[in-house]
C-alpha cells in the first residue's frame, strides 16, 4: 500500500508538470504573437512615413538667369553686373544654399590666350562675405 500512495503521488505531480507545462507552452505562444504584432505595427508604420516623405515635393530650387547690364565697355575692358536670384518653389521646405561658385565661359573665333577674368559673387545675407575668383585659365573656345 505504500507503495501505491507513493505512485499516486508520483502520478500527481506528473499531472500537474503536464499542466504547467502547459501552460507555458501558451505563454510563450501568446507572447511570441504579442511581440510579431508589435515587429509588424513598427514595419508598418516605417513603410508609412516613408510613403510620406516620398510623396513630398522636394527641393524645388529655381536660379534665375536675372537681369544684365554692360556697365563698362573700353576696347581692352568689359565690365558686366548682372542679378542671379535662388527662388524657393517649395512653400513647406526651408532651403539653405551654403557655397554658390562663379564659372565664365567665353566663346570666341579667335584666340583666348592672356585674357583674364575676375568674377564676385556678392550675397544678400548679412552676415555672408563675398567670394572672389580671379582666373587665367584657358577658354573653351568652339572648336573644343
Amino acid at each position: 500500500m505504500g507503495r501505491l500512495r507513493g505512485e499516486k503521488v508520483f502520478s500527481m505531480i506528473e499531472t500537474s508538470a503536464i499542466i504547467q507545462g502547459n501552460e507555458l507552452i501558451f505563454l510563450a505562444e501568446q507572447l511570441g504573437l504579442i511581440v510579431g504584432a508589435i515587429a509588424f505595427l513598427l514595419v508598418l508604420g516605417a513603410i508609412a512615413l516613408e510613403i510620406r516623405y516620398r510623396l513630398r515635393p522636394g527641393n524645388d530650387l529655381e536660379l534665375t538667369t536675372g537681369d544684365w547690364t554692360q556697365v563698362v565697355r573700353e576696347p581692352h575692358r568689359y565690365k558686366l553686373v548682372g542679378k542671379l536670384e535662388f527662388r524657393n518653389r517649395n512653400p513647406y521646405r526651408e532651403v539653405m544654399v551654403p557655397d554658390v561658385q562663379v564659372k565664365v565661359r567665353l566663346l570666341s573665333k579667335v584666340s583666348l590666350a592672356g585674357i583674364h577674368c575676375k568674377t564676385q559673387a556678392i550675397p544678400r545675407h548679412a552676415d555672408a562675405s563675398p567670394s572672389l575668383l580671379i582666373s587665367s585659365l584657358p577658354w573653351l573656345t568652339p572648336s573644343q
